[in-house]
């Protein structure tokens, strides 16, 4: 290798370097950038992004689905500690759904958990008549089951 070869080696070396530089530059400042985005979402008030409200709406919508199976599925299995995370983790996202409430209620009294029964009992009745609502047939059945030992005979 000759000098001259050695020289344009190191030149395009330092082009290159200097190429990864500006790559690595853009790529730090969208970075930043998309936090920033984030951010900003995380402290908004409902409704001050509008156009993210079906995408926020989808992700509450997802966990309380995840909470969900999984929590029936620890349930299928026994395992009354992962079902109670499951529905826990999950309310955290969808505070008061019907579904993990019930998911919740079931747990409970599987565990043999009277308190907490009747309390998740006085919470689903009362929040349905709050808004003048009808609770799931599923749920119902969940509750006679919970407080009588079995589903009421439908006349």
């Amino acid at each position: 290798m000759t000098l001259d070869n050695q020289v344009d080696d190191v030149e395009a070396l330092r082009e290159k370097l200097a190429e990864l530089e500006a790559e690595l530059l853009r790529r730090k400042e969208n970075q930043r950038t998309g936090e920033q985005r984030f951010l900003s979402l995380a402290d908004a008030a409902p409704g001050q992004w509008h156009w993210a409200e079906e995408l926020r709406a989808d992700m509450v919508c997802t966990i309380r689905d995840i909470g969900a199976r999984v929590g029936d599925a620890a349930l299928a299995d026994g395992d009354i500690d992962l079902a109670r995370w499951a529905a826990g983790r999950a309310l955290v996202a969808a505070p008061g759904d019907e579904i993990l409430m019930r998911l919740r209620l079931r747990t409970e009294h599987r565990a043999g958990n009277r308190p907490d029964v009747e309390r998740i009992v006085l919470q689903l009745t009362r929040h349905a008549r709050i808004l003048g609502i009808d609770l799931d047939d599923e749920t119902v059945r969940a509750i006679q089951e919970a407080i009588e030992g079995q589903p009421r005979a439908r006349a």
